[in-house]
């Protein structure tokens, strides 16, 4: 794990409990997961996988949500600034108009997701997975995204000001009308078709090219 991830005022615990006062998990859930974070383990929000958990709305500033499965968990406008997500689990998450300024969410999977809307302004997602989210006009700003996952990733009017993106794993990422488009600078090798797409424009040169 990446030793620079961010202090939290809300550990495990206190975290499992705000969870638990917004949405009253069930008895067994609750209660397996204080034993999992008394031993060290990360809150399993997955329950019996049958009904998503609605957590819109949910505030969790500074929160400890390392490691923690959200895997399908509703969290639309939830307030989750400056939390630690490293490692998180994401998939199938719907976290539309949500606040996930400064949120550290190195190493985080967060495929098949939906994040319209959102704000990651300064987010850590550097080695994330986002394999065919939809992150429409997120605001992306500063966000750092070295080495992430981005394949078939829906950027449409998203703002990737000051972004920070590699080409490793980018196919396809969808950018239309997205406000400073990557370079190829940023980018080596990759630029925008006319429809908006990243491809490598060096799969087209040749060996024989001068």
């Amino acid at each position: 794990m990446d030793g620079s991830r961010n202090e939290v005022t809300l550990n495990a615990l206190e975290t499992l409990d705000r969870i638990h006062e917004k949405v009253n998990l069930s008895l067994v859930v609750y209660m397996t997961n204080r034993e999992r974070v008394s031993n060290g383990l990360p809150i399993d929000l997955m329950g019996d996988g049958t009904v998503p958990i609605i957590l819109s709305g949910i505030e969790l500033v500074e929160a400890d949500l390392r490691g923690v499965n959200f895997r399908g968990v509703v969290l639309d406008r939830a307030l989750l600034n400056r939390s630690d997500m490293t490692g998180a689990d994401m998939t199938y998450v719907s976290a539309e108009d949500a606040d996930f300024v400064g949120v550290h969410l190195y190493e985080a999977k967060m495929d098949y997701a939906k994040f319209k809307g959102s704000s990651f302004r300064l987010a850590d997602m550097r080695y994330a997975s986002l394999i065919g989210s939809d992150m429409r006009r997120t605001d992306c700003t500063g966000v750092r995204l070295r080495s992430a996952d981005l394949d078939h990733t829906d950027f449409s009017d998203a703002d990737l000001s000051g972004a920070m993106i590699s080409a490793s794993g980018i196919v396809e990422a969808e950018l239309v009308r997205a406000r400073r488009r990557p370079t190829d600078k940023s980018i080596p090798g990759w630029r925008l078709n006319e429809n908006g797409r990243l491809y490598n424009y060096l799969n087209e040169i040749s060996d024989d090219t001068p």
